[in-house]
């Protein structure tokens, strides 16, 4: 074994180069090196697919990438499955104890466990997405961060932003208010102390604090993400240093359905000053869905990999949507509002991505009926029917998201030296319109392989948790009357 390692010394000099290397006979399964034998490598950089493949993988990275050679003692046989970098969900939020407030305040008070965050998280890696963006921080899931990078834990890693840098009028407990320039530049500065990965701005009307927060994290290195303010000109909002906007609905916000210039300026300066953008088409999908038959909405839903906090907030009468909006009188109109803006929101997707802007793959989750895993595969249909081909559709899920979140030398596509996350689909997913939990054959995390025994076994264990902690919840919020919710897109 110790000749074995030390070889890998000597061959990591030639395979950090990038290239594929021969089969050199030395490199076979043992408990530090992991074969997956006979993959189709799915390249989204060059739009391509290579066959009958190897990947030698080891202390975590892909160490060797061969032509697949038969009858290998030990390897994990794919069975010519397609290989995927692990995806991404750009744009998550995580029922963590202070978010109870937002979704569900009839239970305010309930504490979530570390373990049941954990439990919660879990049904990502079963859809294959080994990273989410995390764009509510807080201090649980700075802790969950940490809990994630346990070797063997079933749950995907997490890059979280800060605590949402919201305006002075906010109502929101969750959100820290920023008021002056300098309240914005020491919010980022107590953000970067704090350990958390990104900047995430909402409503801050005042342009001179959002300048002076964009500018203090370019000095400091944090890269910004977040919402367009209401109100706030194109010009003004879409700036060099903000990285990335986090819905599509921020531009179609105060659009009249006619002006198609006024979409245009706004990816006009997006294209200019780089700055990405994460379309969610998937948000006004499921809202209107749910006003429209929330009954036959949610029979459409994968409930064994549901958590508990979400089924509850999900249906009435703990649904907001639906209690915003579902009512008899305006049902119909309001349906056709959100679905006539998804369209639009589709167009500008396209146009967006025609002119070099690059789309992230962000679903929201955590929001009513935005589950985890299934409202990615759903976004990912979306934007393949706004007009991306395959291969563009699956960089919106994996290397664009490493190049925002300043990861791309380490993740987001199948390279030799790159760290070993990975998702292996039964099917193509390049030609696949629609991609199921069923799709998916095997996860690779950090080089510990979850084949289908393990996965299996995972989602027995959370799912007999999470049906009894919703009846837990329940009955808890069922005690009260139903408050108002407040249900604006974080």
């Amino acid at each position: 074994m110790k000749s074995l390692i030390a070889g890998y010394g000597v061959l990591a000099i030639f395979l950090m180069c990038g290239c594929e290397s021969p089969h050199t006979g030395s490199l076979e399964p043992s408990e530090d090196v992991l074969v997956i034998s006979n993959v189709k490598i799915v390249d989204v950089q060059a739009k391509k697919t290579d066959a009958a493949k190897d990947l030698i993988i080891s202390e975590g990275r892909i160490t060797e990438i061969r032509d697949h050679v038969g009858g290998v003692d030990g390897a994990f046989d794919a069975q010519g499955a397609y290989v995927v970098a692990g995806l991404y969900d750009a744009h998550v939020h995580i029922d963590t104890s202070a978010r109870i407030e937002l979704m569900l305040p009839e239970i305010f008070g309930t504490k979530v466990s570390a373990a049941e965050i954990d439990d919660d998280l879990a049904p990502y890696v079963a859809f294959g997405i080994t990273s989410v963006v995390v764009l509510n921080g807080n201090q649980e899931v700075l802790d969950a961060r940490e809990r994630a990078q346990e070797m063997g834990a079933f749950r995907p890693r997490i890059v979280a932003a800060s605590p949402i840098l919201d305006g002075p009028e906010t109502e929101n407990s969750g959100h820290r208010a920023i008021a002056t320039p300098t309240e914005g530049r020491a919010a980022v500065n107590d953000a970067l102390a704090a350990g958390y990965d990104l900047i995430k701005t909402y409503h801050i009307a005042d342009k001179k604090t959002r300048d002076a927060i964009i500018a203090r994290a370019a000095e400091l290195g944090m890269t910004v993400v977040g919402h367009l303010p209401p109100g706030m000109p194109f010009e003004d909002a879409i700036v060099p240093g903000f990285a990335n906007v986090a819905h599509a609905e921020e531009i179609t916000r105060n659009w009249d359905g006619e002006d198609k210039q006024y979409l245009a300026n706004a990816i006009d300066l997006m294209a200019k000053y780089d700055v990405s953008l994460t379309p969610n088409l998937v948000a006004y999908r499921e809202i209107a869905d749910e006003i429209s038959d929330i009954k036959s909405h949610l029979a459409t839903k994968d409930w064994e990999l549901i958590p508990p906090l979400a089924r509850v907030y999900s249906a009435p009468p703990f649904n907001g949507y639906v209690e915003d909006f579902g009512g008899d009188d305006i049902r119909e109109r309001a349906a056709a509002y959100f679905r006539r803006i998804g369209v639009a929101m589709d167009e500008l997707t396209l146009n967006a991505h025609q002119r070099g802007v690059m789309l992230l793959a962000g679903t929201d989750a955590g929001n009513p009926t935005m589950f985890p895993g299934q409202g990615l595969y759903r976004e990912l249909s979306l934007l393949r029917a706004a007009g991306l081909d395959g291969y563009d559709v699956l960089a919106a899920a994996t290397l664009n998201v490493a190049k925002l979140t300043g990861e791309e030398a380490e993740r987001g596509s199948i390279e030799v030296g790159k760290i070993a996350d990975l998702v292996l689909f039964r099917v193509n997913p390049v030609g696949e319109e629609i991609l199921t939990r069923e799709s998916v054959w095997a996860v690779v995390k950090n080089g510990e392989l979850f084949d289908q025994g393990r996965i299996s076994s995972e989602i027995d264990r959370i799912s007999a948790n999470f049906d009894e902690r919703e009846i837990r919840y329940k009955t808890a919020a069922l005690a009260k009357s139903p408050a108002s919710n407040l249900h604006q897109a974080e």
